[in-house]
């Protein structure tokens, strides 16, 4: 999935054209090697997992295996979709993946941080916490952003990011917001 903020980029989609190749290129190897991992542990999966009781561990381990499958699938086909409809489905479908991955792999690491440090729970919570103050910086962006069409076959998708003129300024000029602004 592609995320721009320069209205540049959105007049003149050319001048990205190499990046979203090779974007595209990431994509697709991410994609054949979750395929690919999944394929050759599938046994495992099925003797270690399947024929045991349902538990949260297995739940979260299902979750997360078939999440980023899914996920890679989505961030391929994000590059090759066309009409602003299928785009903005596919777009919102994938921002939704990233959050539901983002709650998973908190869930991973803070249930690790409790088991590693003696079953601590206010451990859990604040590493939980920790991944929550991302989770919500994403929400916050895909719902400031809108998805939109390229002429460009290999990002015919991409979403937009619409910042304040100040904040393009400050991001504009390669430096962090808090050495300009």
């Amino acid at each position: 999935m592609f995320q721009t903020s320069s209205t540049t980029v959105l007049n003149n989609p050319h001048t990205w054209a190499g990046e979203a190749e090779v974007q595209n290129y990431i994509s697709a190897a991410l994609a054949a090697l979750a395929l690919g991992e999944h394929l050759i542990t599938i046994d495992k999966e099925v003797r270690y997992m399947w024929r045991r009781k349902p538990s949260v561990a297995a739940a979260l381990f299902t979750s997360n295996r078939y999440g980023v499958l899914f996920y890679s699938i989505l961030a391929l086909t994000t590059s090759f979709v066309k009409g602003l409809p299928v785009c903005t489905a596919i777009t919102r479908t994938t921002e939704t993946m990233i959050i539901l991955l983002m709650v998973i792999f908190g869930a991973c690491s803070a249930l690790r941080a409790y088991a590693l440090w003696n079953k601590t729970l206010g451990l859990f919570f604040v590493v939980f916490a920790l991944h929550l103050g991302q989770i919500s910086v994403n929400i916050f962006l895909f719902r400031s952003s809108t998805p939109t069409n390229t002429p460009i076959a290999v990002a015919s998708c991409l979403s937009h990011l619409h910042l304040g003129r100040q904040q393009q300024m400050c991001g504009s000029r390669g430096k962090s917001f808090s050495d300009v602004c």
